[in-house]
């Protein structure tokens, strides 16, 4: 058992101090340190996981997400987890000091959300594209005759480039800020790109961009890609939520170019509905992902979180919400869970600042690390890969560790399931109309980090897809509008 440290006691100890401590007291300090690390991270996510269960009921009051499901097994499945996360969530404090280990339960609810998350997304997918479908048609409708095409000359398309440059400069060192901006203009641009070219760039894309991770990462990365692509060629449309099925199929037999702009209005606004359902299904099944990763946070860090003192008061508020209903009873408990959670997070922050100190410290000395401290230090990345999960990965992949990392894909294997999926995307468009090959070119094109490698491709790209000779003036207005709205937002 470690000798207990006042760890903050320590936390104004400059260089200088910490020189003069032997091998011995260093690996005791962050030993100590670290285990204050987990008691916080798991008080934080007993509160986190109070404030997801509120989430999650102010979707259900509000939406009836899981009443909307038609699909008689999927629907009893969520409903299930909800209901057991519910129950679980509501005694977790007791279940905390009992030291009730329930987290094999809660890693199972986990594994079936996120099976039936991966089942639903193609819906989100299909059902988003049919939307910008009609959008498409029906910005061509609104379009006609109402600009003086002859005010659209090569300055002001040289001022949008400008304009374009200076807003992507302007986040050139931030590298997710500067790909997230490129990946946003990209979406707004119309796509001027043939299929061989398109299907070229897309290749050498995740040539680059994969060759450095794991077999299991870029079999998961082109998964998603698949789906982004084609959400209808995934193996559960069709089989799984069937009532979406049926919907997004009836809603795919328009056929635009016959339709008038009311009837085109009609479908988008059926189309706009449709797809605020499924997103909100999504985003319910997210959040209930989401809870289960604080949850398991909580079991991985029972051992340490007996004693722990929680806001009693806020506990006992906090336990009326299961029988209690309204948003404004919610807001206010859940206002009171972040200044707790504010709280916390700024002594973490102060912990973490010194375990930077005492990490330098460690480098100095070389391999003093010992093979307990090791694992606990191990243990305690696990627990963060958990915490840190606000997107509600897949677990094969969230579990990679740095020696996973160290082993690159074989690159003949990365060869193979690139031309995999090249065919597959090949298969997929050749029943599609020009106008919705290039919607599903564009997205994917879209979501590829850093599909140019020089800037000067970029802006080739850029004066391509606005060139009046193969792009027609409503679009260039559209995009050109589109892209000015996008820069102001930043302002």
């Amino acid at each position: 058992m470690n000798k207990k440290i006042d760890i903050k006691s320590l936390y104004n100890l400059d260089d200088k101090d910490l020189d003069k401590l032997s091998n011995e007291e260093i690996l005791e300090i962050m030993s100590n340190l670290n285990e204050e690390q987990l008691k916080k991270i798991g008080t934080m996510s007993i509160y986190d996981s109070f404030y997801g269960v509120l989430e999650c009921k102010e979707m259900m009051n509000e939406f009836k997400v899981i009443e909307r499901i038609g699909s008689k097994e999927e629907k009893e499945a969520i409903e299930n987890y909800y209901n057991d996360l519910l129950e679980l969530t509501y005694s977790l404090d007791e279940k905390v000091r009992e030291e009730d280990d329930k987290l094999e339960t809660v890693k199972n609810i986990r594994k079936g959300l996120y099976q039936l998350s991966n089942f639903f997304k193609p819906y989100v997918v299909e059902i988003s594209y049919i939307n910008e479908l009609a959008n498409h048609y029906f910005n061509k409708y609104m379009m006609k005759g109402t600009q003086n095409l002859d005010n659209l000359d090569q300055e002001i398309l040289n001022k949008l480039y400008l304009d374009i440059m200076n807003y992507i400069a302007k986040d050139s060192k931030n590298y997710y800020l500067f790909t997230k901006k490129i990946s946003a203009i990209i979406k707004l641009l119309p796509f001027r790109m043939t299929k061989v070219k398109f299907l070229e760039l897309i290749e050498t894309s995740l040539r680059k961009n994969l060759a450095k991770y794991p077999k299991e990462y870029v079999d998961n990365q082109i998964r998603d890609y698949k789906r982004i692509f084609d959400g209808s060629m995934e193996p559960s449309y069709g089989t799984k939520f069937d009532n979406y099925f049926r919907m997004t199929q009836d809603i795919k037999q328009n056929k635009f170019k016959e339709l008038t702009i009311e009837e085109t209005e009609n479908v988008l606004e059926n189309s706009k509905k449709l797809l605020e359902e499924v997103e909100q299904i999504d985003f319910f099944m997210m959040n209930l992902g989401i809870l289960t990763n604080k949850l398991i946070v909580v079991f991985l860090t029972n051992f340490l979180l007996k004693d722990i003192q929680l806001n009693e008061q806020l506990v006992k508020e906090w336990k009326e919400t299961r029988t209690s209903f309204g948003k404004d009873i919610y807001e206010k408990v859940k206002e009171k869970l972040k200044k707790e959670i504010s709280i916390l997070e700024k002594d973490l922050f102060k912990a973490n600042e010194f375990l930077e100190k005492i990490g330098n410290e460690v480098v100095k000395r070389e391999y003093i690390i010992d093979k307990k401290l090791n694992q606990e230090l191990l243990f305690t990345k696990n627990v963060l890969t958990y915490y840190n999960d606000i997107i509600f990965e897949d677990d094969e992949i969230l579990l990679l560790d740095d020696q996973d990392f160290m082993t690159p894909i074989d690159k003949d294997y990365l060869e193979e399931i690139l031309l995999n999926f090249i065919q597959y995307i090949n298969r997929s468009i050749s029943l599609m109309s020009n106008v919705e090959r290039k919607l599903r070119m564009k997205r994917l094109l879209s979501t590829i980090e850093l599909p140019f490698e020089r800037p000067e491709e970029f802006m080739d790209y850029m004066t391509a897809s606005l060139d009046q000779r193969v792009t027609s003036n409503d679009e260039i207005l559209i995009s050109i509008k589109s892209l000015y709205y996008l820069m102001e937002m930043e302002k």
